[in-house]
């Protein structure tokens, strides 16, 4: 049953790589989230200098026009993270079922052929029972 073992780790490569790829997505929208949050953190800076300086007061609306398109490329690139991660989450649940699938068909052909097995050792003691006994009736 080579072809069985040979599915099943196909099928577990496959689960470890989609394990992999949503790793991958999950570690990039924590960047991102931090990277969210560095920006908050400049904003909180950049109010907080043109507060004290009021050459900073004059440049904030171009710097807040500048801060909006960062946030908002950040915001779109979690987007479609979030809905990358949906995809590869999906995937994986697919690969997996796939595996389980793979392994009880694997363990459906090892129980017939043990019960076969079985069958070939219960039919052989039944002949050399009854060969034993037809010896024993010989004269």
């Amino acid at each position: 049953m080579r072809w069985t073992r040979s599915l099943i780790r196909v099928r577990e490569h496959d689960v470890e790589e989609g394990r992999k790829r949503l790793g991958a997505v999950v570690a990039a929208r924590n960047d991102v989230a931090e990277a969210l949050e560095r920006l908050e953190a400049e904003r909180r800076q950049e109010l907080q200098r043109a507060a004290e300086d009021t050459h900073a007061l004059f440049a904030l609306p171009a710097w807040r026009a500048g801060w909006d398109a960062r946030r908002a490329e950040l915001l779109a690139r979690d987007h479609r993270l979030a809905l990358e991660e949906e995809g590869c989450r999906a995937a994986l649940s697919e690969v997996y079922t796939d595996l389980k699938k793979v392994e009880l068909v694997a363990a459906g052909h090892a129980r017939t052929a043990a019960r076969r097995e079985a069958q070939r050792e219960t039919a052989a003691l039944d002949e050399l029972a009854l060969r034993a006994a037809a010896r024993k009736e010989a004269p």
